[in-house]
Parts: structure tokens; C-alpha cells; sequence
């Protein structure tokens, strides 16, 4: 097998991983943003049991991932594979990793799984009501599940895994160079949408507005600034993925991009393989500069050539907004920065994508049950061409056979956006440098460790973690934060100002 080093902070995750389970957890989650190199540490996994002589399955959500698994696989040296799917060319029951739908598992049902022993769950954070009853079976409660994800934020994700691991965060990678930064703009604080009373449904992002009704509710003016002219101004040569509403939308800022004389596509989950992989090609190429789609787009895209993001749905699931931005965060030759241009304002509502994080997994205890709503009766509809009464959800009419275009009532309103910059998070070195800091400070002052732990702390909101104990310099940014710090404890026991600053 082919040998590949891993960074450090693959390493890290898989010892994190490894930890867990001699802690004698069986279901862990790894958690790892989009870039990190996920893969990698999946095919180590895979590797260290095949020398141990074990069988290993891998389960993916969706069928175009299958053959992108395997051909990962491939990549890492992994040659003998085989492939549950139908009559897939791919089908070998001899092999020692299998890769299969969660979905195909379903239809053959749990008295005819492979065996195996371990199971690594690629997109965890979609489940399935089959893959929870499956992790219940008392038939596999010794074999090992090992979940990866960029996203744990699934409803009851802790019924199905006991640790989560976060193996390096988006900001750590942007840091370190492995993820380019995102440059995000958006609109002015106080014009976001009026999204208040849309439905709020579970979907394979965790709990997001319900299409349906966020379509309609667009039908009022919703985005701010025009797509097609702030990406030519503002993005014009960047490779551009286009995030729309519905089909109707998407098919209209399409339709308008191409008016614009600009280069685009579009891809929705009916469209061919061979057709997305030629869409793939010819905008790595540069022939096809914008791709408009909807969500299909968010999951095992690897298109590290694209440098702009444009959010026109809004969203408030932070899944879904971590994995969209995501999208355009993969370095590659010459990309310096990700522009993202969010026409919904999600990123007010959501924070920027460094900013989200997941410390839990949810516990999946039920919420109070929201009001019931009432329902508008749809009602009967004139045929534009013989103005006959077609009943009521009747697209084709069955007077005269026309059928109606669904057209996009997706419109903008008039507005700029401007450049959003967040909090950044303190790199690890910055982090070393202050606990340096605080170690020198209490070696000059008689304080104990446990007085830098807890200065350390109220510093970063954590306890230090792979830091080395080693004094360093002091600088007058930390002995002025610590100075603040004893004044403020001193005044909080009754001290008068000098004494507060005496104990300073």
C-alpha cells in the first residue's frame, strides 16, 4: 500500500480517534472541516485494520459518493474494494472493504448486512432512520462506529455517538495555510429578510426553513443587491457556485446570468454524472465562469479551483451554511482568499464560518411542540391559453394540454453589500505566547500553576492544550491585561482604587 504522511493535524485527529476508542467508546465522531483532509485519516483507519486482517464497510449518503470513495481509495493504495450497489461492476463479496448506501442496506434490510468488523459512516451528521436502528441492533454492539463529519449539529446525534472528536477547526486551517480565508460581504446590519413565521422542518442539514414556504415567502422583494451584476463587479473571473432557493429560482438567475454574456450552468440532483463532471472540467478550465445550483452541490464536491461563493437562499441552519461556504475555501494554484457574496444575510444570522463550532453532540431531547398552523386551501386556476378552470394543483391542462412553466418570484431589491470581518480566533502561537507569558509573571511573583491555568482561561475560554511549559517573554499587552484583571477582582472584594491597584 501506497505510504502517505500525515500532517500534524490528521495525526492529532486519528490519535484523538484512537483515544476514545481505548476509552472504551464505540461509537466516536470525528469532526473535521471541509479541507482538513478527512480522507486521509479515513484511509489510515482502513489500512491499520487490513493489516490486522479485518473486514471494513463504509457507508456513504448518496450514490454519486460511491464511486468517488472508491476511487479515493485507490488513490491511497487501497486496491481490493468492492461496492454494494445493485449490479455495480464494482461487486465483490471477497473483498476486505466494502463501500455502500445507507440507503441499499435499507432495502436489503439488517438480516442481510455484510459482515464486518468496524464501520466508518462517511456524512454523518444525515442519518437515516434505517442507519438507527441498525447502530441499535444488539447483533452489532461490539463492532466499532466511527462517523466523520464537518458538521455534528444533527438533532439526536448523541443517541448514536458516545465521544465527539474535533480534530482542528476552519480557523486553525486558515491559520496554518491548508484553507484559503473567506472575504465575506453582505448586507448592512438591519436589512435582514422577514423570515419570521416560516415553518422550520428537519432536513439532511439539521433544522432549516421548509423550502416550500421560504419560495413563497420570497415572492416579496428578499435579496439584496443584484446577483448577476455584484458577481461581475465584484467577482468578475473568479469561478462562481451560485446557491438558489428552488429550481425555479435557479433556473432563473440562470437564464439571467446567460443573458448577462456570462458563461453558466446548471446542475440540480437530476443531472447525469457525466454531465456534472463535464461541467467540472470545463469550469477548471476557465470556459464556464458561474454554476447555478441548490443544494446538491454541498456534500463530496471537491472542486478546489472555485473562488467565489454566492448565498442567495437563506438559510438558518449552520450545516448548511458551513458546508456551502466550504465549498470555496480549498486552496489551489494561485488562490489567495474565497469571496463570498451573501445577498440573504445568513451571516449576520449565523455568524462567519470560523465562528461556528460544535463542543456537543445533541442530545436529540424533544422540544415543546410548536403551534399548530393552519393550512390555505389551494384553489382552482385559469389555463393562460384556453382560460379554462383547471382544477386545483393541476400543472397540465386538461382542456388543451398546456403545461405551465413555474416561474421564479424570487426578486432583489436595491442595496450593496459590504465586506463582514469577524473576531479572529487566536492562532496557536498566540496562545503559546500568553501562556509563556503567565508562566513567567508567576514565577516573578510567587503564583501557582493553578493561577495560570485560571488567567489562561478567562483569556481564551479554555484550558491550555498541547502547550509547552516553558517561560517566555512578557510583554506589555499582557501585563496590562493581568493588571486589569487584579483590579477588577480587587474591586470586587470591597477594595478602595489604591488598594486595587496596589494588588496590581
Amino acid at each position: 500500500m501506497a505510504e502517505r504522511a500525515l500532517r500534524n493535524h490528521q495525526a492529532l485527529a486519528l490519535a484523538g480517534l484512537r483515544d476514545s476508542l481505548r476509552s472504551g467508546h464505540r461509537r466516536p465522531l470525528l469532526c473535521m472541516p471541509t479541507g482538513a483532509g478527512k480522507t486521509e485519516v479515513f484511509c489510515k483507519i482502513t489500512e491499520a485494520a487490513l493489516e490486522k486482517g479485518r473486514i471494513v464497510l463504509i457507508c456513504v449518503p448518496r450514490l454519486s459518493l460511491v464511486d468517488q470513495t472508491v476511487e479515493r481509495l485507490r488513490l491511497h493504495g487501497i486496491e481490493h474494494v468492492g461496492v454494494i450497489q445493485g449490479q455495480h461492476h464494482l461487486t465483490d463479496r471477497t473483498a476486505p472493504v466494502q463501500v455502500c448506501t445507507t440507503q441499499t442496506l435499507d432495502r436489503r434490510g439488517l438480516d442481510c448486512l455484510p459482515d464486518a468488523d468496524i464501520v466508518l459512516v462517511d456524512e454523518a451528521h444525515i442519518v437515516f432512520k434505517f442507519q438507527r436502528e441498525w447502530m441499535a441492533d444488539s447483533r452489532w454492539a461490539k463492532i466499532p462506529f466511527i462517523g466523520f463529519t464537518a458538521t455534528p449539529g444533527t438533532k439526536g446525534l448523541g443517541r448514536l455517538y458516545d465521544d465527539l472528536i474535533t480534530g482542528t477547526t476552519t480557523q486553525s486551517l486558515t491559520d496554518t495555510g491548508f484553507l484559503v480565508p473567506a472575504r465575506v460581504f453582505a448586507p448592512p446590519s438591519g436589512t435582514l429578510p422577514d423570515l419570521k413565521g416560516i415553518k422550520i422542518t428537519n432536513t439532511e442539514h439539521g433544522r432549516d426553513y421548509a423550502v416550500g414556504e421560504l419560495s413563497k415567502r420570497m415572492q416579496a422583494p428578499k435579496l439584496v443587491a443584484d446577483v448577476v451584476e455584484t458577481r461581475q463587479v465584484m467577482a468578475r473571473g473568479c469561478p462562481t457556485l451560485v446557491f438558489a432557493v428552488d429550481c425555479a429560482h435557479a433556473t432563473a438567475l440562470h437564464e439571467q446570468f446567460c443573458a448577462a454574456g456570462v458563461h453558466a450552468e446548471y446542475i440540480d440532483a437530476y443531472t447525469p454524472p457525466d454531465e456534472r463532471e463535464r461541467i467540472r472540467r470545463e469550469m477548471e478550465a476557465g470556459r464556464v465562469e458561474v454554476c447555478v445550483s441548490i443544494g446538491c452541490l454541498t456534500l463530496g464536491v471537491d472542486w478546489p479551483f472555485v473562488s467565489c461563493i454566492q448565498l442567495c437562499r437563506p438559510t438558518k441552519s449552520a450545516m448548511l451554511y458551513t458546508q456551502i461556504i466550504g465549498r470555496g475555501l480549498r486552496m489551489d494554484r494561485g488562490k489567495l482568499d474565497c469571496l463570498v457574496l451573501d445577498h440573504t444575510s445568513s451571516t449576520e444570522r449565523l455568524g462567519l464560518v470560523t465562528d461556528i463550532h460544535w463542543a456537543v453532540l445533541d442530545d436529540g431531547k424533544p422540544k415543546p411542540p410548536a403551534a399548530p398552523r393552519d393550512r390555505e386551501e389551494a384553489l382552482p386556476k385559469e389555463c393562460p391559453t384556453c382560460h379554462f378552470i383547471k382544477p386545483p394543483r393541476t400543472p397540465t391542462c386538461p382542456n388543451c394540454g398546456h403545461a405551465a412553466k413555474i416561474v421564479s418570484k424570487v426578486t432583489t431589491i436595491n442595496g450593496t453589500l459590504r465586506e463582514i470581518k469577524g473576531k479572529r480566533a487566536p492562532s496557536h502561537a498566540e496562545k503559546q505566547a500568553w501562556w509563556s507569558g503567565f508562566l513567567t509573571y508567576a514565577s516573578q511573583r510567587g503564583k501557582s500553576r493553578n493561577w495560570c491555568l485560571a488567567n489562561y482561561h478567562a483569556k481564551f475560554g479554555a484550558f491550555p492544550r498541547k502547550l509547552n511549559d516553558i517561560p517566555g517573554p512578557l510583554t506589555d499587552e499582557m501585563r496590562g491585561w493581568i493588571k486589569s484583571r487584579v483590579i477588577a477582582w480587587a474591586k470586587s472584594q470591597g477594595l478602595p482604587d489604591h488598594g486595587a491597584r496596589r494588588a496590581a
